[in-house]
């Protein structure tokens, strides 16, 4: 599959870079200008992320004025095909330097819904790493879109997606495991009474991200993670509710203050399923033990 993607795009395109890993050498991107000279790099070079190319005729300059029109600081010397990045100079398939891909504000509310420092989030793990990829996206968000089977007059049976605010932890103390602040009130607890079963989506688009670096919510690099399983109470007066509770409240504070009358109680999500779309190639099942082992 990822083999007759290059062919197609190498095909379809003059000029083309091609983001997908070719085996034989061990190269993920080749570019070659008209006059048929080659220039490599690989995704440990170029943030794949970061550095998009269209299949325009391009030439060593075109390629500079990408880097630069995407906010990368990278020089391109066609001699000896080498790339200067910020402080580091690479050639061919040396390793990816570190990058600060800042976009000059110097605060903003982002994805956890607080004030922070934009510049406090760390970049998202290589897309290789698909178990840490789909943590990271459970811990650097605040709200999920949630689908649960509906119970709502003429829709009943119909799969039904609605928004909630979660937390899988204080900032910098990641579960994996998405909690919620919930009220029977709401039209998804009505379907989770009937129907436990869930599946919740978080995309790397809700931090603003994939904007930033010119990715479509829906590009495969525009990571995002399914996390399926049962929505279930946690139960009273246990430790759990009380890292619940203090999950949530850190990471929502307006929470504490919402009517008493609405009878809020905690919940979370028990996972029995992990799947992760964060690059080329279709989606992939992560395993359970993989995903709960990883340290944020």
């Amino acid at each position: 599959m990822r083999l007759l993607l290059i062919l197609l795009l190498v095909t379809y395109g003059q000029g083309l870079t091609v983001y997908e890993p070719h085996h034989e050498d061990g190269v993920n991107v080749v570019h070659e200008d008209g006059e048929g000279e080659r220039v490599h790099f690989s995704i440990e070079t170029l943030d794949f992320r970061d550095f998009i190319i269209d299949d325009s005729d391009y030439s060593y300059d075109n390629i500079k004025d990408d880097a630069v029109a995407s906010d990368l600081n990278i020089d391109i010397d066609s001699d000896d095909e080498t790339v200067s990045y910020g402080d580091n100079k690479i050639k061919d398939s040396a390793p990816h330097p570190s990058t600060n891909n800042n976009n000059n504000d110097d605060d903003e509310i982002d994805s956890i819904g607080i004030d922070i420092d934009a510049n406090s989030i760390p970049e998202p793990p290589d897309h290789k790493q698909t178990a840490k990829m789909s943590r990271y996206l459970c811990h650097y968000s605040d709200w999920l879109a949630m689908a649960t089977i509906s119970t709502r007059g003429s829709l009943t049976g119909t799969p039904f997606a609605s928004i909630f605010s979660y937390s899988d932890g204080p900032l910098g103390n990641s579960t994996g495991i998405p909690y919620f602040y919930m009220t029977n009130m709401d039209m998804s607890t009505h379907d989770l009474q009937k129907n436990s079963k869930a599946s919740v989506t978080i995309s790397l688009a809700q931090n603003g991200y994939c904007r930033v670096h010119s990715l479509d919510p829906e590009d495969p690099r525009c990571a995002h993670v399914i996390l399926a399983g049962d929505v279930v109470k946690v139960p009273a007066n246990s430790s759990e509710e009380a890292f619940a509770k203090e999950a949530l409240f850190s990471r929502h504070p307006v929470m504490p203050d919402w009517p008493e009358s609405h009878g809020w109680y905690f919940t979370k999500l028990n996972i029995d399923s992990v799947i992760l779309l964060d690059f080329f190639g279709g989606a992939i099942d992560v395993p359970l033990q993989d995903y709960f082992n990883v340290v944020l």
